[in-house]
């Protein structure tokens, strides 16, 4: 359901008028999910919300899950629990039970107990809500996509971070990551009742000073990986898969979110509005 929106006074932005929040007119008509994989996942997670732009775009959403008692856990994707948080994901199985009472109480970072919000189109001001969840070590459990939707509405981001030491710190959480995707895509399209499962979304976002979403080459040390990346992601309408930003600044990871997710919004609006309902659009 759409969601109705609060009046702001727009400021100009390199892409165009930017509004410094909710447009009258506007309406929420996309909920997207982010995993963060990497060392480091979790500042590079909370630090979006430390940005102008997500405070001057966040919105009330409702009640914050958790806070009256009831329920409990992660929520599924699309639900308005897992739309209006950023989650750390849960510890594996094995630690669940004697996590789930502190995970109720720590779990949750708020955006101001509100929504993380960002424009998906310029033109029309159309808003998209994102939820954002973090995977930095081999006790957080990599998200799981239940069906061809999820897949669409889902995207990796690998964080390679060079001030830490690659080959022991960067990567191994990375693959690890990568073979767990693809595990769970695999079978998301062998029970899937159509032919074809999308191709799931991920991109590397490596830290550069000063660099603001920049499109760039991969560098030698994680040239295997992004190779990798590419076999999962090539087809997974996504315009580049590596980018360069500044993981010190907050207003340039929230520009990073914003631009993947501005092209998996134009996807799933361009399949929507196929005349011909492809399955094979991503």
């Amino acid at each position: 359901m759409s969601e109705a929106l609060t009046p702001s006074q727009a400021k100009s932005t390199s892409k165009g008028p930017r509004l410094s929040a909710l447009p009258e007119a506007g309406c929420i008509l996309c909920r997207l999910s982010f995993v963060v994989v990497g060392h480091g996942a979790k500042a590079f997670g909370k630090s979006v919300l430390d940005s102008d732009m997500a405070k001057e775009m966040a919105v009330s959403a409702g009640e914050v899950p958790g806070s009256s008692g009831e329920g409990g856990g992660e929520s599924d994707q699309g639900t308005d629990s897992s739309d209006i948080m950023l989650e750390e994901v849960g510890k594996r199985k094995s630690q669940a039970s004697a996590m789930s009472a502190v995970s109720k109480a720590t779990s949750l970072v708020h955006a101001d107990e509100e929504g993380l919000v960002v424009t998906l189109d310029f033109e029309s001001q159309t808003m998209g809500r994102i939820n954002i969840k973090t995977v930095e070590d081999f006790s957080d459990d990599v998200p799981r996509v239940k069906d061809a939707a999820d897949v669409r509405n889902t995207c990796f981001f690998f964080l390679v971070d060079s001030r830490q030491n690659i080959k022991s710190d960067v990567l191994p959480p990375l693959q690890r990551a990568v073979a767990e995707a693809k595990f769970n895509h695999a079978a998301v399209a062998k029970a899937s009742p159509d032919d074809y499962t999308p191709a799931l979304r991920s991109v590397i976002v490596a830290h550069e000073p000063g660099a603001e979403c920049a499109v760039a080459d991969p560098d030698e040390p994680i040239k295997a990986f992004y190779d990798k990346v590419l076999e999962m992601s090539g087809d997974c309408g996504l315009s580049c898969l590596h980018y360069k930003v500044d993981f010190d600044n907050p207003e340039f990871i929230y520009a990073c979110f914003e631009e993947i997710a501005s092209q998996m919004y134009s996807n799933i609006a361009q399949r929507e509005r196929s005349t011909v309902r492809s399955p094979h659009l991503p």
